[in-house]
């Protein structure tokens, strides 16, 4: 995480959850005010009188979550 000067950080990305989700989430997290995504990158902003709690754990634990999620590949063979 890289800060953005007193209110706002900024981190990469991770590949899970997807977009939607991703941005939902960040939104939902206590203090934070907006939350802004491009393809590469997150940014959180919040008040700087009342930072988030430490987004790492949290983080961690989604793309945990997302790979139990995912469901082994089936071969389908169509003649």
């Amino acid at each position: 995480m890289q800060p953005l000067g007193d209110g706002a950080l900024r981190f990469a990305r991770p590949k899970t959850p997807g977009a939607r989700e991703l941005l939902e989430r960040l939104r939902a997290w206590p203090r934070v005010t907006d939350v802004v995504l491009t393809t590469d990158h997150a940014c959180i902003y919040f008040d700087p009188a009342a930072p988030p709690e430490d987004l790492t754990v949290a983080l961690a634990s989604w793309a945990t979550e997302a790979q139990a999620e995912q469901r082994e590949a089936r071969l389908v063979t169509v003649r």
